[in-house]
């Protein structure tokens, strides 16, 4: 027995026969007409609008701020891979489960997706683990895996590894300013050197020349009829020639040291001869001139260029330094524009103040000396070691500008400050304070006091009259047969010798005034 078919709702069409979907075509949705062009199988050109609840849906809307968390959740997440790939490959970097476990999950969670307890381990996982790396940056770790790549294929193409074409080309720099600085300083010290030898030769010969003419004129003087060809005189005289040749040598050593300074210094054969006609003095006159130029020369250059060069090649020292401890490290990075232009002027600048402060033979620095040249150097390689330097100076500066203090101007000590007293009224030593009309008043011997001011306490407390007045200021009154008295603040007391102010304090208070 054959089923029957099931009545469908009015919401759900039945099923196509193979005749309607001959007729309709493949194409044909149920409920279109045969021949009407329908787009509802090709993607992106349906018009075909949704019905039921999905109509009354928005699409979601994600807010720029949003979206801006999402991507630091992200770049987040990708530093966090990298330091801890980094630490995990150093053995000096120690790594516990407590910081390992609780990252990893979070790592792998997608940023939308990410609540605030997992964000919150996100970000104290980031501090904790770059402090571990640390001068290791995310950009160093970044351009350290590109160094890498980049030296599997030689040459590297510079336009695919733009940041590792900039950083050969500062390492190129820094490479030929460091060989070029130790060139120039090479020749500069060597030339230094030969020309304070010669100098030093040519002035130990002129001061044996000196002393051999001496003793020539206190023999003659000594001897008039003595020639030339005698005993004492021609050892001298042959002795004095051979110095004169050599002079002669070392002259002409040092003009031709001086031959590259020809735009400096004028040349002395071409205006010593017009002015001294005489073929001697003209050449002693050279000679001493070319000394002088020499010596000048030579002080500019020891003092002056010779430190120049000595705080730049310190500088570049420091520089080629920190890049190779940066590459090794992988915490290089690309160097902002002028960066190093501006060491390496400090650097040059720190080496000539050390020629300016420091003496050509050596610097003392607290319990050991160092010459100029490694003050120099030193200089130019650590600003800190010249800052301290510029440091103690300025405070020994201010040393010397502070003013002295007066010996002979009293100090006022604890105790003394205790007792109500101050520099103003102590005692000097030897002396009291005498308030009497004879004394006038202050700081005086007992023997110059009259004698009726050398009454004691007890004497003057049993004189003592105490009578209350309103605020009088301190004056000395008379009294018809009495003694003067001193008024102060109303109460009358004794005027006598011995009373300084802590005395008289003392007996205002044994006689009931408050």
């Amino acid at each position: 027995m054959s089923a029957l078919p099931q009545p469908t709702g009015p919401d759900e069409p039945e099923d196509p026969s193979p005749l309607d979907a001959i007729v309709r075509g493949p194409s044909s949705a149920p409920g279109q007409v045969s021949g009407e062009a329908t787009h509802a199988e090709q993607p992106g050109t349906s018009t075909k609008e949704p019905v039921g609840p999905a109509a009354a849906q928005p699409p979601p809307v994600v807010s720029a701020s949003e979206a801006s968390r999402e991507e630091h959740i992200r770049e987040a997440q990708a530093t966090l891979y990298r330091y801890l790939r980094y630490a995990a490959s150093r053995s000096d970097i120690g790594l516990g489960k407590d910081l390992i476990d609780p990252l990893i999950p979070v790592l792998r969670q997608d940023a939308e997706a990410m609540s605030h307890a997992d964000e919150a381990v996100l970000w104290d996982g980031y501090h904790r683990l770059s402090k571990l790396v640390a001068p290791v940056t995310d950009e160093s770790l970044e351009i350290a895996d590109q160094i890498r790549q980049a030296r599997a294929t030689y040459p590297p193409n510079a336009a695919q590894w733009p940041v590792v074409a900039r950083i050969r080309r500062e390492l190129d720099k820094i490479v030929v300013f460091l060989i070029t600085m130790v060139a120039i300083f090479l020749v500069t010290q060597a030339y230094v050197i030969v020309l304070t030898d010669v100098l030093e030769e040519h002035k130990s010969l002129r001061e044996e020349h000196r002393s051999i003419l001496t003793q020539i004129q206190t023999l003659r003087a000594a001897n008039p009829d003595l020639k030339d060809e005698a005993a004492p005189l021609k050892p001298l005289f042959d002795r004095h020639a051979e110095l004169e040749g050599k002079m002669v040598v070392s002259s002409r050593a040092e003009a031709h040291l001086m031959a590259m300074w020809w735009w400096v210094y004028p040349k002395p054969d071409e205006m010593d001869g017009a002015r001294e006609p005489d073929a001697a003095a003209a050449a002693s006159v050279r000679m001493l001139a070319i000394e002088d130029y020499a010596r000048s020369l030579l002080g500019i250059l020891s003092q002056y260029i010779l430190p120049l060069i000595l705080g730049l090649l310190g500088a570049v020292a420091y520089i080629v330094r920190r890049a190779l401890f940066n590459l090794a490290y992988h915490s290089y990075t690309p160097s902002f524009g002028g960066q190093f232009v501006m060491r390496l002027s400090l650097g040059g600048l720190l080496g000539v103040i050390a020629g300016i402060m420091f003496s050509l033979d050596e610097a003392e620095l607290e319990t050991y000396s160092l010459s100029l040249v490694v003050v120099a150097f030193l200089m130019g390689y650590s600003v800190e070691f010249a800052f301290s330097l510029f440091d103690r100076a300025i405070e020994r500066g201010r040393a010397l500008l502070k003013p002295e203090a007066r010996s002979s101007q009293p100090t006022d000590s604890g105790q003394d400050k205790k007792k109500g007293l101050t520099a103003r009224h102590r005692a000097p030593e030897g002396t009291r304070w005498i308030p009497g009309r004879n004394c006038r008043g202050g700081y005086h011997p007992p023997a110059r006091c009259h004698a009726r001011n050398t009454r004691s306490a007890d004497q003057s407390y049993r004189d003592a009259r105490w009578r209350p007045r309103a605020s009088v200021p301190m004056s000395v009154r008379h009294r018809p047969g009495r003694r003067r008295v001193l008024v102060h603040s109303g109460h009358y007391l004794p005027h006598t010798a011995g009373f300084d102010p802590l005395t008289l304090a003392l007996s205002r208070r044994d006689m009931g005034v408050n």
